[in-house]
């Protein structure tokens, strides 16, 4: 019983400092590396797409965990933020996209996670177009990012993340550098087969308008790179 409260009071403390911020006397040069996962990806303008904030802690238990993530309202707003299972006590999880920020906080009082985990996951859209806008952690107080056990931090490190946001305007223009050519092609292949999840500019990737993405798809782009096809629909035949 005397071990359960003394957890208690432990995991409390780690609550307050979440909150409010670790006092000088609990800091201690940690393991535990905060990122943003993927750290950098291209999205298609108006596109929905998620990051994961990871908690990479290796053998380090983590009692408590806050986040708070800067970003460019003006270029991207949130649309959720879901929590994680590794820490299913919920403190804080709230976003503003006026101000551009993200707070989220969670504890556990038992079950302490270890290794590499996700603390929650943050769904945006993209609004405006932009060569590498910044997905930064907040260092200092009111909003200080950090990883505690047992009152103390253990946070050694935070890594940000960048997302560009291309314009999807021309079929077959997946990659939205504004041309259509053979990293197009070969960016489709590898979609087709599976080798990457999604496109930067996927509603330019159908380019028979066969309704789905396919190895054709990839060969009318080359066809059209080498100036064998005059032109790509991105529709379905009338």
């Amino acid at each position: 019983m005397r071990k359960l409260l003394e957890r208690a009071m432990w995991v409390l403390a780690a609550i307050v400092a979440l909150i409010h911020g670790t006092p000088a006397w609990a800091t201690a040069a940690g393991s535990v590396i905060l990122t943003i996962n993927p750290p950098a990806l291209t999205v298609g303008l108006g596109e929905e797409f998620s990051v994961v904030i990871q908690a990479q802690a290796g053998s380090q238990q983590v009692d408590g965990a806050s986040a708070y993530i800067n970003f460019d309202p003006s270029v991207l707003q949130v649309v959720s933020v879901t929590a994680g299972s590794s820490l299913p006590i919920p403190i804080q999880n709230r976003f503003n996209n006026i101000a551009g920020t993200v707070d989220y906080s969670a504890g556990a009082f038992s079950n302490f996670p270890t290794g590499t985990f996700t603390l929650a996951t943050v769904k945006l859209t993209s609004i405006a177009t932009s060569p590498g806008t910044a997905l930064t952690f907040g260092s200092s107080l009111p909003r200080q990012s950090d990883v505690t056990f047992e009152g103390a931090s253990v946070l050694g490190n935070t890594q940000g993340g960048t997302v560009i946001v291309v314009a999807c305007t021309s079929c077959g223009d997946v990659n939205g550098d504004g041309a259509v050519g053979a990293v197009d092609a070969l960016l489709i292949a590898q979609h087709a087969i599976g080798l990457l999840p999604s496109l930067p500019c996927q509603a330019q990737s159908d380019v028979n308008g066969s309704g789905g993405v396919d190895i054709v798809d990839a060969l009318f782009v080359w066809q059209r790179t080498a100036g064998l096809r005059a032109s790509l629909p991105c529709a379905p035949p009338p």
